[in-house]
């Protein structure tokens, strides 16, 4: 068989391919990588023979490299998840978490279902008078206490208090007696 690549030759009874052109320049080629790349493993092999008579230990890491990459991925992956979660929760909660009308433990949640003495300022001695307060739009009403001043209010200054979002104004009183008293 004879094309413009290969001719196949009788040499001593045994049939041998012979290329021409650009084929047989790829097969030289090839050749010579391989006859390269031998000569590299024996320079290494020669390399790791001396440093072990040295003492050395070597080792590849690439696939220990690899495998902490990879664990190192799955942490970050898991982490960013845990994250987002986190985000999430805090996002679809955020106004229950912000405004908690109740004090934790404490089943009071308006002035009246509180203990005696937390009530309102008249069963701590004070005259007070209630006092709603609406928005603009009616969509917000607030409740507050004015608590007068005894004889001496012109030398006693105005306290406008505002209490925590937790609890009820009750349950704020005291604190602010005991304030007051100091």
């Amino acid at each position: 068989r004879t094309n413009r690549f290969e001719a196949e030759v009788e040499k001593g009874g045994r049939t041998h391919t012979k290329y021409s052109g650009k084929k047989r320049e790829r097969k030289e080629r090839e050749k010579g990588r391989y006859r390269v790349s031998q000569k590299r493993e024996k320079e290494r092999k020669r390399e790791r023979k001396r440093d072990e008579k040295e003492g050395y230990e070597l080792r590849s890491n690439t696939g220990e490299t690899a495998k902490m990459s990879g664990t190192l991925a799955w942490i970050a992956a898991i982490s960013a998840g845990g994250v987002a979660l986190m985000l999430g929760f805090l996002y679809k909660n955020q106004n229950k978490l912000l405004y908690a009308p109740v004090i934790p433990n404490v089943p009071a949640k308006t002035p009246d279902e509180n203990p005696t003495g937390y009530r309102n300022p008249q069963e701590l001695g004070m005259s007070y008078e209630n006092i709603f307060f609406k928005s603009l739009d009616n969509a917000v009403r607030l409740h507050a206490w004015f608590v007068k001043a005894g004889e001496d209010y012109a030398e006693r200054p105005t306290v406008l208090f505002f209490h925590a979002n937790a609890g009820s104004m009750g349950s704020a009183m005291e604190s602010q007696m005991k304030k007051e008293s100091s």
